[in-house]
């Protein structure tokens, strides 16, 4: 007698473009036995880990061709990751450290109360917080910190990203300032006044 794993599991699988891919020549029209369930996993496996070398590959040549292999031997993949793309770790020291005011003084309340405000902020608030001023959602980028326009007071802040500029209203707490400052973060997502 012949047991089926399941009566619905075939010799072909579902690849990340949502086409059926035969394991076997034929296997959409064979079912899996309960004796191949291993060698089944184990073909699915091997088949939906390698369907996307022909992409690795062209990245691999693409990144060889501006950086030499052996300085790429140098780095583990996260320490490439953050040469590549940034550092995901957004700390306010390191973001204190790539902020500078214009028409503000350092220690003056405003850049204080930003300051409180951020700190109250989450890893991933600081990075949407960055994306609103900068478009980038990792360090390093630079920021710009002026006052608000036309003295405004706790309203939403304002950003050009082209130039890394945040325009800070004056806040009348911290709390106005966290809150007034997260929605922008999250809501404002347009980069400057792009519309396509």
């Amino acid at each position: 007698m012949t047991y089926f794993f399941k009566e619905e599991l075939i010799w072909a699988t579902t690849t990340s473009d949502g086409s059926v891919l035969e394991i076997k020549p034929g296997g959409i029209n064979i079912h899996v036995e309960y004796s191949e369930r291993v060698a089944f996993m184990e073909a699915v496996q091997t088949l939906l880990m390698n369907e996307s070398n022909e992409q690795i590959a062209a990245i691999r040549k693409g990144l060889l061709s501006v950086i030499p292999q052996a300085v790429l031997d140098l780095y583990t993949w996260s320490e490439l990751e953050k040469k590549v793309c940034g550092d995901p770790e957004i700390s306010i020291s390191k973001l204190k450290l790539c902020t500078t005011y214009h028409d503000l003084e350092e220690t003056g309340p405003e850049v204080k109360m930003l300051w409180d405000a951020i700190s109250q902020f989450s890893n991933e608030d600081r990075s949407k917080f960055l994306r609103f001023i900068t478009g980038r959602r990792r360090l390093p980028a630079w920021i710009n910190v002026y006052s608000g326009k036309n003295g405004d007071t706790d309203s939403l802040p304002q950003a050009g990203t082209c130039s890394y500029a945040l325009y800070l209203p004056r806040y009348t707490s911290v709390e106005s300032a966290v809150q007034k400052l997260r929605y922008a973060a999250y809501n404002c997502v347009a980069i400057d006044t792009d519309t396509h």
